[in-house]
């Protein structure tokens, strides 16, 4: 019996050079600076106050995504309306393009080029939000903070619970100026992606027979998509990609960590009772993955409210590993696991 896998793009290994190796080691990475461990959930009443004092340095940022199936298009959906003063952050192609799976994590270049392009400093406040409440927002937040950013916050219930309060909304793609900027200092634009925060497609073949066989469980692998799609009850809509899930994963949706409004988020002791229904002890060790890494950003979020820095993402996700034929783990060997894993490289 042998292990065959499809030998990705080398750009796929190399976007996490440092984290390829994490399973060599007998410690697990180190988790993000502590300043990702803040509450970093901002109120609209709190923006609101900010934005009446005339607060400077603060940057706005729109971040439209939608589910799979969804014709809608997060450019076309800003220019119809957004918050007033936001700006549009295109997750869809600030991404690495070498790789061919959607929206993976950008090279420092492709990062820095766009931050300059909207003059998103480092220092800044920046508030993200989408048109969903609790979508592409994490997403955007978490890309910030990976590539070093210092003071983010994710707008409680973005665009619909501020539209629900009857906030200003305006259209079109000349924003109106909402914060005075200070002049640029010489570390405003000194981004470099956390690459130790990332595993890859090795990483996740090597740890699957742990995940299978252990009692107590010292690492989770957690699903962020929808059931229907976790389970594969519904077809995936890239061509090549089978239905299912990662072997030994557990699936959390996104959703769980939102309240009955669909767009805003659940207080600490509900998100703490959404880990807990699902056996994981979040003090663990925890990888978030989900179809192509925008949702999995919801439990890495959901977890750093908690004051919890020990996660990690698997960017390629199902758009990956599901684009790889599925092993028969109950007849993998540990040797032909380390082959696999060899071939990868």
């Amino acid at each position: 019996f042998f292990l065959m896998i499809r030998r990705p793009p080398r750009s796929t290994l190399d976007r996490s050079s440092a984290a390829s190796d994490v399973y060599k080691r007998q410690g697990f990475i180190q988790p993000m600076e502590k300043h990702i461990m803040e509450d970093d959930l901002m109120e609209i009443a709190t923006l609101v106050e900010l934005l009446e004092k005339k607060t400077k340095n603060i940057r706005l940022i729109d971040a439209p995504v939608f589910p799979p199936g969804d014709p809608r298009k997060g450019g076309e959906e800003y220019l119809k309306e957004h918050i007033t003063g936001s700006l549009f952050f295109d997750l869809s192609k600030v991404v690495d393009t070498t790789i061919p799976y959607p929206q993976m994590i950008p090279p420092n270049e492709v990062f820095i080029e766009n931050a300059k392009k909207m003059k998103i400093r480092k220092t800044d406040l920046i508030v993200c939000y989408d048109h969903f409440g609790m979508l592409g927002g994490p997403r955007l937040w978490y890309l910030l903070k990976l590539f070093g950013a210092k003071n983010v916050k994710l707008l409680n219930g973005g665009l619909p619970k501020w539209k629900a309060e009857k906030r200003s909304v305006e259209a079109g793609d000349k924003p109106a100026e909402i914060s005075l900027l200070d002049e640029d200092g010489p570390d405003a634009y000194s981004y470099a992606k956390d690459t130790s925060q990332i595993v890859d497609l090795k990483y996740i073949y090597s740890i699957i027979p742990t995940l299978l066989e252990q009692k107590t469980k010292d690492l989770y692998l957690l699903d962020a998509r929808l059931g229907e799609r976790y389970h594969g009850l519904l077809p995936e809509s890239r061509p090549g990609l089978r239905a299912g899930h990662i072997p030994g994963s557990i699936n959390i949706p996104y959703k769980d960590f939102l309240n009955a409004d669909g767009c805003t988020m659940k207080s600490l002791e509900n998100i703490k009772k959404v880990f807990e229904g699902k056996d994981v002890d979040s003090s663990k060790k925890i990888i978030a993955t989900c179809g192509t890494g925008v949702t999995a950003c919801s439990i890495i979020f959901a977890l750093s409210r908690l004051g919890i820095s020990n996660f990690l993402i698997y960017d390629g996700a199902w758009s990956e590993y599901g684009s790889q034929p599925e092993p028969d783990w109950g007849k993998v060997s540990k040797e032909q696991i380390c082959h696999a894993s060899s071939q990868v490289l």
